[in-house]
């Protein structure tokens, strides 16, 4: 995927320098078949032994903060992409009305999500963390997998087994498909 995509971008600073119709040295450069893998669900089990696990690791001082367990909470109830937590602003939320108005990755909003009791609770811990902004990736994935997290499992799997399990709820394809924030 990166290799495509910088052929891609590439070409289209080459085009932008050059003209739209100019030719490029990225023309007849195939791009690379990039192999798709399944969403991988974890299950209910083993996301409340994590958050278990990660608030008390908070209460031992493992954890200086309630950030990380706060942050966790939220993508595993509402299923939605790590980077947009990361822009999550707090008017984004407004918990009397239960809704989170998300930005997306392309500077615009997605659908907002509704939220159910779980993902207020986890707002709630989130408000209450102060966990506004953006934060390492890399770290979060440590502090989880010190907690319990499978370590050939990434944060990301959160969102995949959120939107599995509406689905497997009898939610129907085009709502999923809205609180997942996919356009098709």
């Amino acid at each position: 995927k990166t290799i495509n995509n910088r052929v891609q971008t590439l070409a289209t600073l080459w085009r932008t320098l050059d003209g739209r119709r100019a030719p490029t040295p990225c023309d007849d450069i195939p791009a690379l078949y990039v192999e798709r893998t399944p969403p991988v669900a974890v299950s209910p089990a083993i996301i409340r032994r994590v958050e278990r696990a990660l608030a008390k690791r908070q209460r031992e001082g493992w954890l200086p903060t309630g950030k990380t367990r706060a942050r966790f909470m939220v993508l595993a109830a509402c299923g939605r992409r790590p980077s947009e937590l990361m822009r999550a602003q707090p008017s984004d939320v407004d918990l009397e009305r239960r809704v989170w108005a998300v930005r997306d990755g392309k500077g615009g909003w997605s659908p907002g999500v509704y939220l159910n009791d779980d993902m207020l609770a986890a707002w709630q811990a989130f408000i209450a963390a102060a966990a506004w902004g953006p934060y390492n990736t890399s770290s979060f994935a440590e502090a989880l997998r010190e907690a319990g997290w499978s370590a050939g499992l990434r944060p990301y799997q959160l969102r995949h087994s959120v939107g599995i399990a509406l689905s497997e709820a009898g939610v129907d394809l085009a709502d999923v498909q809205a609180h997942m924030g996919h356009t098709r």
